[in-house]
């Protein structure tokens, strides 16, 4: 029987989600969720990747412990799911506290006032966790999409090439990311509740990528001219963490 393409592999403390694809050796990869992920080359029986899998355990595990947040990013992540009165939530690197207020719309609304974000609309609409997430992320695109023009063309004019696409996407453990090919640019609607100086950063981090796919020499070079400082900047960002829930509304 041939192996199948798609398979899971238990392990003490996680289970490995396996796909069999056109690749010349075996990966893994952990995920913020817990989730453990392999790649294996198709010439591979479910056998051997099992054999692979159950002897890099220990290794998988280190990724998954590096992986799963910190309490903090976790603790920030849980109210933002919740969004419950008296929770906080963050928009531009300000932690609001969330209020709920009745109001004749029909509609769920969501809105900044003062250190508060207030959600009003009908009493069955504010007690639906998934309707006031639903709120919460169309508050953040829109706060995004308003930034981003002016931040693309600072962005495009220091390091001097431009992107065909810009998109805002949920993106649970990356703050963006880079198609050359396509010449696109996604940015995480994570940076909404971040200080708006780190979507500069991750806008020029990005548009750079046209230029150099890696991490190398070149692509720091051209990092330190178009922002510079921003390697401590990176270490913040990284340090703040998501805070969006990994889940979808």
């Amino acid at each position: 029987m041939p192996t199948p393409t798609r398979f899971t592999v238990q392990c003490d403390g996680f289970a490995a989600e396996v796909t069999r694809r056109r690749t010349s050796r075996v990966s893994f990869r952990a995920w913020p969720d817990g989730r453990v992920t392999v790649s294996a080359p198709l010439g591979f029986t479910k056998r051997e990747v099992e054999g692979m899998v159950r002897a890099h355990a220990d290794e998988i595990r280190r990724l998954l412990e590096r992986a799963m947040p910190p309490a903090a990013e976790q603790a920030a992540r849980e109210e933002a799911a919740r969004l419950a009165p008296g929770d906080h939530a963050w928009l531009w690197g300000e932690r609001l506290t969330v209020r709920h207020l009745e109001g004749s719309e029909p509609r769920l609304t969501v809105r900044r006032e003062g250190d508060v974000l207030a959600f009003i609309g009908p009493g069955e609409l504010l007690a639906d966790c998934s309707a006031r997430r639903r709120a919460h992320e169309k508050l953040l695109r829109q706060e995004l999409a308003a930034a981003l023009p002016g931040v693309r063309a600072e962005a495009e004019r220091l390091v001097g090439v431009s992107a065909r696409t810009w998109r805002i996407r949920r993106m649970h453990s990356r703050w963006g990311s880079c198609r050359p090919d396509r010449g696109s640019v996604t940015i995480a609607l994570e940076l909404a509740t971040h200080d708006p100086a780190h979507l500069r950063l991750v806008a020029i981090h990005e548009t750079a990528h046209l230029l150099i796919c890696n991490h190398g020499s070149d692509f720091r070079a051209i990092m330190d001219r178009a922002c510079p400082g921003w390697r401590a900047q990176q270490r913040a960002l990284d340090e703040e963490g998501m805070r969006l829930p990994r889940q979808a509304p």
